[in-house]
């Protein structure tokens, strides 16, 4: 058993460039150049031409997309050092593509060999009904939520029924920066 401190690095756009995979892949399919000066702020599918939108979400469950992404420059380096010192857990979210599971779990096994299988950790929160999880539900001044976490090491799914209470939560809106109550 280690006494080191533990931490949680999440994949997408911390240790894997899921956005330049998104910036390819529209180049080549649709030579469409997007920038990443374009996105400040925005998510990829807001500063993508209005024609090919739709393509999004079907680019993202095929087979393989999450396979072949490039990993962050010196991302490999760090988490290494990472390693030295903490008891480092690699955090995704793989459930709502489902291809992206495998995916995910042969890249970190390709570009970070020295991360365990056991120190990787897939989870979902839902946002609609689906087979796996319920979506988020209204409930007066709540939002309930149903979530599954997926840990190697100890064989165990959780799933997870939580309760936000509204009124003393706040979103951020891209539009003006700002905290605003629900």
């Amino acid at each position: 058993m280690t006494n080191k401190i533990r931490i949680a690095i999440d994949m997408d756009e911390v240790i894997a460039d899921t956005i330049d995979k998104f910036i390819e892949l529209y180049k080549l399919r649709h030579d469409t150049v997007i920038r990443l000066d374009e996105m400040d702020g925005k998510e990829f599918n807001e500063v993508l031409p209005e024609d090919i939108k739709a393509t999004l979400k079907s680019y993202i469950h095929e087979p393989g997309f999450f396979r072949d992404i490039k990993v962050m420059p010196g991302a490999i380096e760090v988490v290494k050092e990472l390693c030295d010192k903490y008891d480092v857990y690699i955090v995704s979210a793989a459930m709502e593509f489902p291809n992206s599971l495998i995916d995910k779990y042969n890249w970190l096994a390709e570009h970070f060999p020295f991360i365990s299988w056991k120190n990787i950790i897939f989870c979902a929160t839902g946002i609609s009904d689906s087979a796996l999880l319920r979506g988020v539900k209204a409930q007066g001044p709540y939002a309930i939520t149903y979530s599954v976490l997926m840990r190697a090491k100890s064989k165990t799914v959780r799933f997870i029924k939580a309760s936000h209470n509204l009124q003393e939560k706040t979103i951020r809106l891209r539009s003006d920066n700002r905290e605003h109550q629900i």
